[in-house]
This record gives structure tokens, C-alpha cells and sequence, in this order.
């Protein structure tokens, strides 16, 4: 895949909990944009892959199987459903880490990220 120029670019939005709304390029519109590793470029079927297997988890729900059914102590089948769906979800984000760093974006101009907060230093007073 090459980059595209003249493709639109995509908008990704994303409302906080206080109501606000933040928006700009998607990481998968700067990445396919930008002429860099090809095992970099798989965002977005890391998100897909995500997607489908947090519906698999749906629809075993929607069938009558609660979640905490399907992670219950003897449901293999329903523990290896939810199970993908996490490895998807850790895959997804290296995935979304290489893609960052590929485009040289640093955490504070990231907007809306935060660091998280590290207090090892008050526990081993």
C-alpha cells in the first residue's frame, strides 16, 4: 500500500466524559499517509480483528450467555471467546504503539493523553 494524497482525510472524534469532543486525523489516515514500515500500516485490521472478537462476546450474550458466564471457572469455549477478544485488544495496541512511533508523535502532543500517575515513591516511604 502506498501513500495517497488525494484520498480525503479521516476524522476520528472522541467525546470525553466531561461532553467535550475532540477531533483530528486519525492515526490510521497519518499512518497510510506516511511512507513507513508496512507491518506498521496494519491499524486498522488490528481494529477490525478487535471488533469482531468483542462481538463474538456480544453475541454469545445476546444468546443468554452473561458475561461472567462465559469467564466462568469450566467454559472453556466461552473463556477462549473472551480470551481472544483480549489478546486482540493487546495485539491492537502494540499495533497503535508502532504506528505512533512511526510517526515520531510524542505523548504530550497527543491530545487528550495523560501519563499515568506514578506514586511508587509515596508507597516506599
Amino acid at each position: 500500500m502506498t501513500p495517497s494524497a488525494s484520498a480525503p482525510p479521516i476524522i476520528a472524534s472522541y467525546t470525553r466524559l466531561d461532553g467535550t469532543v475532540v477531533q483530528g486525523p486519525s492515526v490510521h489516515d497519518m499512518v497510510k499517509r506516511r511512507p513507513i514500515r508496512r507491518s506498521t500500516r496494519n491499524c486498522p485490521d488490528k481494529l477490525d480483528v478487535t471488533v469482531a472478537k468483542m462481538e463474538a462476546i456480544k453475541a454469545r450474550a445476546l444468546a443468554g450467555e452473561a458475561y461472567d458466564q462465559q469467564i466462568a471457572e469450566g467454559n472453556a469455549e466461552g473463556n477462549a471467546t473472551v480470551q481472544a477478544a483480549i489478546d486482540a485488544l493487546v495485539d491492537q495496541t502494540k499495533s497503535i504503539e508502532r504506528a505512533v512511533g512511526a510517526l515520531k508523535l510524542e505523548h504530550h502532543r497527543l491530545r487528550g493523553f495523560r501519563q499515568p500517575r506514578r506514586a511508587w515513591h509515596k508507597v516506599f516511604k
